[in-house]
C-alpha cells in the first residue's frame, strides 16, 4: 500500500541516513523543514482547486471530468441501487450470443509471490543509496489499443440492438455487422489520430466495461461477468494510457476474484515480487522521491510530534509500525538542532519480526550515537493486535508520542477498540494518525469498487503527470505497489482482505469514541507541506485544511489525511 511496510527486508546500515540534513540545520526550533511562520492566507489552503497549471490533464483525468460521466459525479453517497441507472443502455451484452471463443479471462499481471508492503523510506540530501536511474520499456504503443475500444463500442451497441429486434432484423443487423467488422479490419491497417473527445470516449467504455463486469459480480452472475473479462482483456493494457493502466489491474482483480469461485477452498491471492531486497526498496524509493504522499505522511507527522516535544528533557516515541525506520533521521537531525540541546530520546518500534526490529534499532542507534543524541531504543516483535501494555515500556517523567502512518486500518476491527484504549491509558502527549482517505471497507462489494475505481484514477493520473508513458520505473510503481492494493480491494474476502482503509471523517469518529480529542496542526505543518509540494514539477497536487487536519490530494481528489490527537 502507499505507505505500507517493506517487511522481511534488512534495514539499510547507518550510513545510510546521512546526517549532513542541511535544511536542519538553521531550524531554530520552529519547523522540521526549518520554515519561517507561513506566509500564506487560509483562503490559500482550502478546498481542493481544480485548476492544474504543470502537465496537461491525462486521458484518465478527462474521464472523470467528462461532462458526459455522471456516475462519477455522486460516488461518495452512491447507493447499490444506482448502479441500475447508470448502466441500463448496456444491459443488451448480456443478452447477446456467447462466442464459442469465450474462456476464462487472462491475467493481465502475473501476481503469484506476495509483495513486501510500503517502505517508509526517508531520503535526505546524499542520501541515494536506492537511487535507480530512468529506464524505457519497450512495449506496444496504445494508440491501436483505444481504436480498437471504439471499435468493440459498436460491436456492443449492435449486439445490444439485436437482442430487441425480431428475427430477421437480427440477420439482417448481423449481415450488416459481419460487413462493418470487415471494413473495420481493413482500417486497422491505417494510422487514426486520436483526440482527446476520442480518448474520454474510450475512457468511458473501459469505465462502463468495469462497472458492468462489477454489477454482474455482485450480482453472482459470473457467465456475464466472465463476456465482459474476455472483452477488457482486448481492449486493456498495463503499458497504454492512463485509464488502460488503471483499467488493467481492475480487470485482473476482478478476473482473481471470479477465479476464486471456482475452487472451494481457494488458495491466498498473492502479489508479484520483485527478485531481490535490493529492487523492492528501489521500487518504494522511486515512489518516495516522485511523489510526495510518504514524505507529506512522515513530515507532518514528525512536526506534530517535534511540537509536543518542545520543552520536555526526555522523551518517547511508541511507532506502531517502525519498518526501516525511515521516519526518523530528519526526526533526530532535527532535535539534535534544537537551541536548549537535544533530549533524552527512547523509541520503541513495533513490527512483526523482532529480528528486523532490532536491526532497525541498531541502525538508529548508531544515528543517535553520530548526532550525540542520549538515545535508547526498544524492539517489539508483534502484531498491534497482540500487543499488551508492559511490552510498550512507559516510563514516569517522560513525554510520549504514539505514531501511527497508515497502519490501523489493517488491525482487525474486533481489536481496533481495545488497541486504541491501551494506547489511552498510555497518556500520550500526542498521538499521529495519517491513512489513506479512501472508504474500503464498506459491506457491500460494488460500493468498494467504485469507490476503489475512483481512488486508484486519481493517482494513476497523478503518475501520469510525473512519468513519461514508456517509463519503466512507472510501470514498476504501478505493478508491485497499486496493483497488489487494487486486487486486495477487489478480489479479496474476509481475513484475507486487510486493505480496510476508512476515511477522515470515519477516524474521527473512532478516535473521539475512544475518548481522544482533536489537536489542530499547526501553520509551521501547513508551511512545510506548502514548500514540500512546491518541489514538485506538476502542481496537480492540492492541500486542504479539514478541522485542524491536513489532507494532500491530486486535483479534486484526496489521497492522504493526516491528524494529531491527545487525551
Amino acid at each position: 500500500q502507499l505507505f505500507s511496510p517493506v517487511r522481511n527486508v534488512p534495514s539499510p546500515q547507518a550510513s545510510s541516513y546521512n546526517c549532513n540534513y542541511n535544511y536542519a540545520q538553521g531550524m531554530q526550533g520552529q519547523s522540521l523543514l526549518g520554515c519561517s511562520p507561513p506566509r500564506f492566507s487560509s483562503s490559500q489552503i482550502g478546498a481542493f482547486n481544480s485548476s492544474h497549471k504543470g502537465k496537461g490533464l491525462s486521458p484518465l483525468h478527462r474521464v472523470f471530468n467528462s461532462p458526459n460521466n455522471q456516475y462519477m459525479q455522486h460516488v461518495e453517497n452512491l447507493s447499490l441501487p444506482a448502479i441500475e441507472e447508470f448502466l441500463e443502455d448496456y444491459q443488451g451484452y448480456s443478452s447477446s450470443k456467447e462466442s464459442s471463443d469465450i474462456a476464462s479471462s487472462s491475467e493481465c499481471f502475473d501476481l503469484s509471490s506476495q509483495i513486501p508492503p510500503m517502505l517508509d523510506g526517508l531520503t535526505m540530501p546524499n542520501s541515494s543509496r536506492y537511487h535507480d536511474d530512468e529506464t524505457s520499456v519497450h512495449g506496444a504503443a496504445a494508440g491501436s489499443r483505444s481504436s480498437q475500444i471504439s471499435q468493440e463500442s459498436d460491436m456492443y451497441h449492435q449486439m445490444g440492438s439485436m437482442a430487441s429486434a425480431s428475427l430477421s432484423q437480427a440477420l439482417q443487423q448481423e449481415r450488416y455487422h459481419e460487413k462493418q467488422q470487415k471494413q473495420q479490419q481493413e482500417n486497422l491497417m491505417l494510422p487514426i489520430p486520436i483526440g482527446i473527445e476520442q480518448e474520454q470516449d474510450n475512457g468511458l467504455q473501459l469505465v462502463h466495461l468495469l462497472l458492468a463486469c462489477a454489477e454482474a459480480v455482485a450480482k453472482e452472475e459470473y457467465m456475464v461477468a466472465r463476456r465482459y473479462l474476455h472483452h477488457l482483456n482486448r481492449v486493456v493494457t498495463p503499458l497504454g494510457d492512463s485509464m488502460q493502466r488503471v483499467a488493467a489491474c481492475f480487470t485482473d482483480s476482478l478476473s482473481a476474484r471470479l477465479n476464486a469461485t471456482l475452487t472451494p477452498k481457494p488458495s491466498k491471492l498473492t502479489p508479484p515480487s520483485p527478485s531481490n531486497s535490493l529492487e523492492v526498496l528501489k521500487i518504494y524509493q522511486i515512489v518516495y522521491q516522485a511523489c510526495p504522499y510518504i514524505k507529506f505522511a512522515h513530515f507532518t507527522a514528525n512536526q506534530a510530534i517535534f511540537e509536543a516535544f518542545e520543552t520536555e528533557d526526555r522523551v518517547h516515541v511508541i511507532d506502531l509500525d517502525i519498518l526501516q525506520g525511515y521516519q526518523w533521521p530528519a526526526f533526530m537531525q532535527a532535535l539534535a538542532a534544537r537551541p536548549s540541546g537535544a533530549p533524552f530520546l527512547r523509541i520503541t518500534g513495533v513490527g512483526p519480526t523482532l529480528d528486523g526490529v532490532r536491526e532497525t534499532g541498531r541502525c538508529l542507534t548508531e544515528l543517535a550515537h553520530s548526532l550525540r543524541i542520549p538515545f535508547e531504543f526498544h524492539a517489539v516483535g508483534e502484531q498491534l493486535e497482540d500487543l499488551k501494555p508492559n511490552m510498550l515500556n512507559r516510563r514516569v517523567g517522560e513525554a510520549l508520542a504514539v505514531n501511527a502512518v497508515n497502519r490501523l486500518h489493517r488491525v482487525p476491527g474486533s481489536h481496533l477498540g481495545n488497541l486504541l484504549s491501551m494506547i489511552r491509558d498510555q497518556a500520550p502527549n500526542v498521538v499521529t494518525l495519517v491513512e489513506q482517505e479512501a472508504s474500503h471497507n464498506g459491506p457491500y462489494f460494488l460500493g468498494r469498487f467504485l469507490e476503489a475505481l475512483h481512488y486508484y484514477s486519481a493517482i494513476f493520473d497523478s503518475l501520469d503527470a510525473t512519468f513519461p508513458t514508456e517509463s519503466a520505473q512507472r510501470a514498476k510503481v504501478e505493478q508491485y505497489i497499486f496493483a497488489p492494493e487494487i486486487r486486495n480491494i477487489v478480489a479479496c474476502e474476509g481475513a484475507a482482505r486487510f486493505e480496510r482503509h476508512e476515511r477522515l471523517e470515519k477516524w474521527r469518529k473512532i478516535m473521539e469514541g475512544k475518548g481522544f480529542k482533536g489537536v489542530a496542526l499547526s501553520p509551521n505543518a501547513v508551511t512545510q507541506s506548502k514548500i514540500l509540494l512546491g518541489l514538485y514539477s506538476c502542481e496537480g497536487y492540492r492541500l486542504t485544511e479539514d478541522k485542524g487536519c491536513l489532507l494532500l490530494g491530486w486535483q479534486d481528489r484526496a489521497i492522504v489525511a493526516a491528524s494529531a490527537w491527545r487525551c
